[in-house]
């Protein structure tokens, strides 16, 4: 699992991939299931458990997740995702 990689639910739920904590757990943001919405917050969540919930669809395009990363930067910066 990389840094841009997109996931989805079944519930129809899409995962942005934002990076890892130090201990390796996995920060996304998260939509509800209508792509025209913006991603909305950040979680944090063991690989296992991320895995668990969501299955790959696709690598995002860079300037989307820059946009995300950069919404979110002052949460990615508290929570030291690199």
């Amino acid at each position: 699992m990389n840094t841009g990689d997109l996931y989805a639910t079944p519930e129809n739920q899409e995962r942005l991939v934002l990076g890892q904590t130090e201990d390796g757990n996995i920060a996304f943001a998260t939509r509800g299931g209508n792509t025209q919405h913006d991603y909305d917050r950040c979680q944090i969540q063991r690989p296992e458990v991320f895995t668990a919930e969501a299955t790959l669809v696709n690598t995002v395009v860079t300037d989307e997740l820059a946009r995300v990363q950069s919404k979110f930067a002052p949460w990615l910066a508290a929570k030291n995702i690199r």
